[in-house]
Formats: C-alpha cells, sequence, structure tokens
C-alpha cells in the first residue's frame, strides 16, 4: 500500500542501502580519492546486500536511487577536471564497472574463483601450461587484490579523459 509498484518498492530499497554515501565522500580530498571512497563504498553497501543487485534495474529503467549514487561519482570526477562528454563516459563506465565487479563477485565467492581458475590452468595441454605457470603462481595474489586491481586501471583509463591539470 505504501508504494505504487515493484519498481518504487525497488527504489526504496536501494535508497535505504545507499543512504548517507554522500558522507563516505571526502569532498575536500583528490578526485582519486573520492572516486576511490564511492567505489568502495558501493562494493561494500552492495555485496553485503545481494539481493539489491537485481534491484538497481527496475521495470522503468535504472533505480533513480541508484542515479543519485552516480551523481556523488560524478561529483568527483568532474572534480578532477572531467566535463561534457567525457565526465558522462567515466560516469556510466565506473558505475557499470563496479556494479558488474558486484555481480561477478556474488555469482561466484573468490575463493571458488580462485580454485576454478587454477584447476582450469592445470587442464591446459603441457605447452600451454608451461605458458600460464607465472599466472597461475599469481592467481591468489591477483584475485585477493582484484578490487584495488580494478580501482587503478579504472583510475589509469579515467586519467587519460582527464585534462592535463588533472592528470597529476
Amino acid at each position: 500500500r505504501h508504494f505504487k509498484d515493484g519498481a518504487d518498492l525497488a527504489d526504496a530499497i536501494i535508497a535505504d542501502v545507499l543512504d548517507g554515501l554522500d558522507q563516505e565522500i571526502p569532498r575536500e580530498a583528490d578526485w582519486r580519492i573520492q572516486v576511490r571512497a564511492w567505489l568502495e563504498a558501493i562494493y561494500r553497501r552492495l555485496v553485503a546486500t545481494p539481493q539489491c543487485v537485481q534491484m538497481l534495474i527496475t521495470s522503468r529503467g535504472l533505480s533513480v536511487a541508484w542515479v543519485h549514487a552516480t551523481a556523488e561519482l560524478r561529483r568527483s570526477l568532474a572534480a578532477g577536471g572531467l566535463e561534457g562528454r567525457k565526465l558522462g563516459e567515466a560516469v556510466f563506465w565506473v558505475s557499470l564497472t563496479v556494479g558488474g565487479f558486484v555481480q561477478q563477485m556474488l555469482a561466484t565467492p573468490l575463493d571458488k574463483q580462485i580454485e576454478g581458475t587454477i584447476a582450469a590452468i592445470d587442464r591446459l595441454p603441457p605447452e600451454e601450461l608451461a605458458e600460464m605457470a607465472a599466472v597461475k603462481a599469481e592467481v591468489r595474489d591477483i584475485f585477493n587484490h582484484a578490487l584495488d586491481i580494478m580501482f587503478w586501471r579504472m583510475l589509469a583509463s579515467i586519467g587519460m579523459l582527464m585534462p592535463k591539470k588533472g592528470r597529476g
């Protein structure tokens, strides 16, 4: 009775999960620190409430609460000097990447991803197994630092869009 429909209910739930996100972004900090804070806050909140990931898109499109959260991201990226189409692209790709990363982590727990990757490498033909030996040796570390790796790669990509003054 309190909601118009399922989409309205889903948006209210997402709004509750994301409430206070703006308070976790240190607005006086460098844009990279702001983006990192946003990324970590979104990741932590969505992983803690896995049912919400499926609610980010409703029958009416993206959840208004999710779009509100991406506005926080937009402010951080704009603080680095992005504007116009480049700013829009960066918001789109960062929000899409973190959403996809969360979905992957929820779909298959990290320990299963690690063991599955190692097992798959072990099933390679001998010549490919030799090529992948270095990768196999690093799989645990790579997976355990996946959020950091994603963040630094994302920052490097965004940095290419920044005007020279914002790259430093």
